[in-house]
């Protein structure tokens, strides 16, 4: 029985030697990508940008991990006034004059590699003391769809906004997250 062993031994390791078997190596099995979990992720908000009355900003979603993951689909965002207390909006799933509305897709994201979405609105930035507070979200909290939906500490990654929501008629649009650092313009 012994000189059987080593026999097939022998024929396994002169067949994969010859290729007939390709060898299982760790980038193979590494190749395909899971959910990205929230602790994968980091957030960033870039600056804003306007034109013709509507106006709005990219949030930056970086894979910060040594694992590629895939994600896909929109933020939920919530919106805040000074003292905390969360004020209604309605989250329209489309661009704006700044950004155009693209279908969700699924986005692979390599280690150190960037998707974004962004936000926008009617109106403009609001000096505190031009608005009504009842009207102005001083913050915007950030969940994204990721394995654990929660994304930061106590629940969400916070945004300092100061968006005047009485002048974009208590809306905003959203857009999908998407491949690379700059959602796609008109």
């Amino acid at each position: 029985m012994r000189p059987i062993s080593v026999i097939a031994a022998v024929f396994i390791s002169l067949i994969t030697s010859m290729g007939i078997f390709p060898e299982v190596s760790s980038a193979s099995t590494s190749s395909v990508a899971h959910m990205c979990a929230d602790t994968q992720l980091t957030a960033a908000a870039e600056s804003w940008s306007g034109a013709g009355g509507s106006d709005g900003f990219t949030v930056l979603i970086a894979n910060q991990s040594q694992r590629s993951c895939t994600i896909d689909g929109f933020a939920t965002l919530k919106f805040f006034s000074s003292n905390g207390q969360r004020i209604r909006a309605k989250v329209l799933h489309e661009g704006s004059m700044l950004y155009t509305t693209v279908k969700p897709y699924e986005i692979r994201l390599k280690p150190d590699a960037v998707a974004s979405f962004a936000v926008s609105f009617d109106g403009a930035f609001v000096p505190p003391s031009d608005s009504p507070g009842a009207c102005v979200a001083r913050t915007m909290s950030l969940e994204l769809p990721t394995i654990h939906p929660r994304f930061y500490p106590n629940n969400v990654f916070i945004v300092p906004t100061d968006l005047d929501l009485c002048t974009s008629a208590w809306a905003v649009g959203l857009t999908p997250l998407e491949n690379g650092p700059r959602v796609k313009g008109p």
